[in-house]
Formats: C-alpha cells, structure tokens, sequence
C-alpha cells in the first residue's frame, strides 16, 4: 500500500491506523494510500508488480524532480516485502493553498481589515499565479498532464502571516509608508514563498495523436467543459482551465464554477461562457468559435468588466 495523505511535522512517520514507521531522515510532508483512489483500484492484495496508477504517479514525479513548481519526491521507500510502498515528499511549510484561501476568507468574512478584498491580497495573487503557471509550464514541458488541479493539491513552502501582508499591502496601497524600503520588504516577503503543484494521482503521459482518456479526473469544480461534453481526446488544456477556475479563487475567494452535479456544473459554465454552437464538441474549432464572444461575460456578470482590456490582449 501506499500511505495516506496527510502531513507528517516530524523526522518519522509515526504509526497510526496501521501505518509503520518509517525513519526518513527528512520531514515528509505528503505520503499517500490506496484509500485515496475512488476508482475500485486501491485494493492491492491481489496486484502482481506495482499497480499502474501507482507506477504513473512515480514516474511523473521522477521525470519532473527538481523543477521549479512542483513538490519536491525526498524518497520512494518499501514498508515490507508485499506491496507497501511509501512515497515520501519534503515538507512544505504552509499547507496547501486551499486552506489558506479558506482560512483567509473565513476571517475576512467575520472581521476583516477595512477596506481588504475578500480573495487574498492583489501583490499575493499575482504572484501565486505566477508561480502556478511555472509549475504547469514545467510539467506540460516534460510531456505530462496533471488531470486533477486544484488549491488542495498545491502546496505552499513557507507560512504566510495574512493579517501583516493584507496590512502591508493596504498602507501601500494608500500611500501610508509608502517609501522605497517597504516596497522592497513587501515584495520579498511576499515572493519567498514558493507554490508546489502535487498529487499526481491522476496525472497522465501525453500522446500523440490524442487518445481517448477518462473522463473521471479532476474535482467538478476544476474539471474543463470538454470533459463534461465528453470528449475523451482532451489535450493538456484541461490543466489551463483548472488553473484560471483557481487564479479567479485567489482574486475573489470564490469558486468559480459551484454546483453538485456535473449537470450543473455545464449549465453554469455556459451560463457564464454561453452555450456550445456547434453540436460535436469533439470538433475541433477556434475558442472563439465555440463560445459566445467574451462581451457576453460583462454583461452577465459586471466584476469581469475591469479585466476585459487584459482578455482582449490573448485574441
């Protein structure tokens, strides 16, 4: 087996639920376990060799060890001699994004700094995607795709005091100490503090030509409109799209696409996006093509108006 994911805040893993320990001689911070795979693959009592899903995940990891934006693999090591592996991660100090989006919005919403925004601090967003799309670019690069983005599978390196950073951002903001010296403080504080895309649980060497996949990939929220239309050739684009749904949480601390079904979720990517005008989404058309124009989304909805200059940049 493969342990479960959790953090682990010390040199070994300690035993609980079964676990063993395991001295690492580095802080893990991400071990993972069969009971984390929902597609009836996680027995491996009667698995002969590693299972594949198991083999995919290490092999991503492998090949993408030591780029910039993804976790860093510290150590793949064996429990026993029947089929309990451990895949041990170096520990990152901040969590994932997820709980720091969460736990930010959380105080913000129940006493907040005057004036903040609801999502994290513009300087801190910015910089967040950023290093998002580093990461992405390093894996795409590397002939992988990661099929299953979203804030609670990356990780942060460093803790991040929000109240001083929402704080500093705010006096700058409003000229308050505004001299060259904070400036400087602020936006080291701010870019020490790495993100690291992980869980490749999921994730999938690319082939060409495109092959038919699964379509049971990713959370509802992140998953792309073509998986939901069921177009099983989907290409390394789905990543992009999961990674605009979580750059729109950093900015607003909110989920962008929200509904409980996968029903839902299509009506409300083309309440927001329009409707498909052509009836094969395997076609393969311009985004433009596929979707109304983008003035629609200012007119539905008037919080995407400021950004419409920056879209019309990537026509």
């Amino acid at each position: 087996m493969v342990v479960a994911l959790k953090k682990i805040r010390n040199v070994e893993a300690k035993k609980q639920s079964g676990q063993q320990t395991v001295p690492l001689g580095n802080r893990a911070s991400m071990i993972r376990s069969p009971e984390d795979f929902s597609n009836g693959e996680s027995d491996l009592s009667n698995c002969v060799g590693i299972p594949h899903f198991i083999f995919r995940e290490v092999s991503a990891l492998l090949q993408l060890k030591g780029q910039q934006g993804v976790v860093d693999l510290v150590d793949i090591l064996e429990i026993d001699k029947n089929k309990k592996v451990m895949l041990a991660f170096r520990f990152e100090k901040g969590g994932d994004l997820g709980q720091l989006i969460q736990s930010h919005v959380s105080k913000m919403k129940v006493g907040g700094i005057r004036g903040a925004r609801l999502g994290l601090p513009l300087t801190m967003a910015t910089h967040f995607a950023k290093q998002l799309l580093i990461g992405l670019q390093n894996i795409h690069n590397n002939g992988w795709m990661h099929r299953d983005l979203k804030p609670g599978n990356i990780m942060i390196s460093e803790a991040v005091k929000m109240k001083e950073v929402v704080a500093s951002e705010l006096n700058l903001r409003a000229g308050s100490g505004c001299d060259i010296e904070t400036k400087i403080n602020h936006k080291e504080a701010i870019e020490k503090v790495q993100l690291k895309i992980g869980d490749f649980g999921l994730s999938k060497a690319m082939e060409f030509p495109l092959q038919p996949m699964t379509k049971e990939i990713m959370t509802i929220y992140y998953r792309a409109p073509e998986v939901f239309l069921d177009n099983l050739t989907y290409s390394a684009c789905i990543d992009l799209w999961s990674a605009g749904t979580i750059i729109f949480e950093m900015l607003t601390g909110k989920i962008m696409f929200r509904a409980h079904t996968e029903i839902g979720m299509i009506f409300e990517i083309f309440r927001l996006k329009g409707s498909p005008v052509r009836p094969a989404p395997s076609q393969k058309v311009k985004f433009d093509e596929l979707f109304d124009p983008a003035s629609q989304i200012v007119e539905s909805d008037s919080q995407f108006a400021a950004g419409m200059p920056i879209l019309s940049d990537f026509d």
